[in-house]
């Protein structure tokens, strides 16, 4: 699944490194016909930030629902007290921007991803909290060496 911070670099022009390399993996996934989920909640802030941008409608890339499992998974493993240890980079209270957030890894864990990709901390944090494997989309460049 890849989270906000990868689906809108990895589907806009490239203007740092690190987009660029979301760019890559996107590319490369679909190369190797392998299936990107992401969250509803993960595209509704892409088009807030991109409204001009799509997500392309193939059966790689699958939006997925926050329905009623993933509700029931945030409300038993993000109760108020666990949320109370996670803040954003600018230190804001969790309920500022957990809705997202929480919604988001619950996506991932109500449809059993093998991997979550994001490049922000304090939801790699909050994936790990609940046993999900993440991931940065550097972790994925691979070297090529020399045979001599």
């Amino acid at each position: 699944m890849f989270d906000t911070t990868v689906l809108v670099p990895a589907f806009r022009n490239a203007k740092r490194a690190d987009d660029h390399i979301c760019g890559q993996l996107l590319e490369a996934m679909v190369a190797a016909k392998r299936p990107i989920l992401i969250a509803a909640p993960s595209a509704a802030e892409f088009w807030r930030r991109e409204p001009n941008l799509t997500i392309p409608r193939t059966s790689l890339i699958r939006v997925v629902a926050f329905d009623q499992l993933a509700a029931e998974i945030l409300g038993r493993k993000f109760p108020p007290d666990t949320l109370k240890s996670f803040r954003d980079q600018r230190n804001k209270p969790p309920l500022q921007y957990i809705k997202y957030d929480a919604m988001i890894v619950a996506c991932a864990v109500r449809h059993r991803v093998d991997e979550f990709v994001s490049t922000d901390d304090n939801q790699s944090k909050l994936a790990r909290s609940v046993g999900l494997i993440v991931k940065a989309p550097k972790d994925y460049l691979s070297r090529q060496h020399d045979l001599f």
